[in-house]
């Protein structure tokens, strides 16, 4: 009677977990408080699962071992308070893994694909809170008419400017409660395109609901390139890729090809997407990636050159065990006064080291970046072995974008790294 109970319980709890997962996959479009509601809840539903501690604790440690480390270095940071701040918006890199690994829960990965459906929606809603919050904001600012348009002028208007220059007077207007920060509205849409080419592809290949998946990339995709981030637009080669590895027939593959452009040619020539890259953000990484090559800084050059080079300076002093989590940002801030870098913009900005390896490096020392980087490896040697390639590929779109941004210090980029990394590792976890 009384594992009847238990399996009660266990059975009850696992349904729970799942709807309170499914429902944080529309992270994008939820307040922060809801967010920390499911998210609190997602904690207390795991105690109603079984342990299972015995068969992931060695993946579990692997996950949570560069952040114990890194939670060391608080107590020889003088700035003890930034430091906790820190901590206080990346504690899901820490909960998140805790409550999905260390207890059991079949019914997460038949339910991955629910998850992924409402994590594209998600996407497609923040765009649509996009499209309005920026169609407000240019009317309040220079095109008052502008609502009187139809849908298609409203667009190619919109679609005329650079995404920061809307975004900076729309701001003028109203606050925002949603993530606009470019990259990583640019790295949810990459993962949102490839979830849905896995949709299409995998979940849904012998159903006429499949091309439904299809949709979502002709409004992902363009917004991935008018958010001018560099490094994801780049990154859209691997969605090509994996939709050239999947197609097996050379017609279909020459029907793919003709489409990607056919839509390129409508963007360049109807939406003048192109044209809005010429401008001073561009141009900076453009003076910056000369800068790089010729050792001279110039007046225009990305900020990151001059971040750069105190990351260097800094590194070469605490090589070992870094300055604490809680001093960085000041020791930082120390070097650009000294060489006179926040001179040459607002002085009010703060920069902080644009790379999350080298920001681990500072701040914990070089056991703490190490074993960051194992855990990349290790997560990636296991999605090669079980060809999970969707875990793969999401694995390199996260090592990439931590390259040239601290976006696991945010606690958007915290939360879709510590969910989807957890999700997917259950996936091949339960395939072993």
């Amino acid at each position: 009677m009384f594992d009847r109970y238990t399996w009660k319980v266990n059975n009850r709890g696992e349904r729970i977990q799942v709807f309170l997962l499914v429902a944080l996959c529309f992270y994008l479009v939820l307040p922060y408080a809801v967010v920390s509601i499911i998210l609190g809840l997602i904690v207390l539903s795991s105690f109603l699962l079984k342990m299972d501690y015995t068969k992931n604790r060695k993946v579990l440690l692997i996950q949570l071992a560069f952040y114990l480390i890194l939670a060391l270095s608080l107590f020889y940071s003088e700035n003890f308070s930034f430091g906790l701040a820190e901590f206080k918006r990346s504690i899901v890199l820490l909960i998140l893994p805790f409550s999905l690994l260390l207890f059991s829960n079949s019914k997460i990965k038949v339910s991955f694909k629910y998850m992924r459906i409402a994590y594209v929606l998600a996407n497609i809603g923040i765009v649509l809170v996009l499209f309005n919050f920026f169609l407000k904001g240019i009317v309040a600012d220079r095109f008052p008419n502008l609502l009187e348009e139809g849908f298609i002028p409203q667009l190619r208007y919109l679609a005329s400017y650079p995404y920061e220059f809307v975004l900076a007077k729309s701001q003028k207007n109203t606050s925002t409660w949603f993530i606009n920060h470019k990259t990583l509205l640019a790295l949810n849409f990459l993962l949102a395109s490839l979830f849905s080419l896995q949709l299409f592809f995998l979940d849904y290949r012998q159903s006429k609901l499949k091309y439904f998946f299809l949709f979502p990339l002709l409004i992902l995709i363009p917004m991935i390139i008018y958010t001018q981030a560099l490094v994801n637009i780049a990154l859209l080669s691997v969605l090509f890729i994996y939709v050239w590895l999947n197609l097996k027939k050379i017609s279909n593959r020459i029907i793919f090809l003709a489409t990607t452009i056919a839509i390129a040619t409508i963007l360049v020539l109807k939406f003048n997407i192109v044209e809005t890259f010429n401008n001073g953000n561009t141009r900076s990484v453009l003076a910056l990636c000369n800068g790089m090559i010729s050792g001279d800084i110039s007046e225009e050059a990305d900020p990151r050159l001059f971040i750069y080079y105190c990351d260097k300076e800094l590194l070469a002093k605490q090589i070992v065990f870094g300055y604490g989590v809680g001093d960085v940002q000041d020791k930082l801030n120390a070097c650009y006064i000294e060489n006179n870098f926040k001179s040459k913009y607002k002085s009010d900005r703060i920069f902080n080291s644009h790379n999350y390896f080298i920001h681990l490096w500072l701040a914990g020392g070089i056991l703490t970046m190490l074993l960051f980087i194992f855990m990349l490896f290790f997560n990636a040697r296991l999605a090669f072995s079980n060809k999970d390639y969707a875990y793969l590929f999401f694995l390199f779109f996260v090592g990439v974008n931590l390259l040239f941004d601290n976006i696991l210090l945010r606690f958007q980029g915290a939360l879709y790294f510590a969910l989807f990394n957890s999700l997917f590792l259950l996936q091949n976890l339960k395939a072993e």
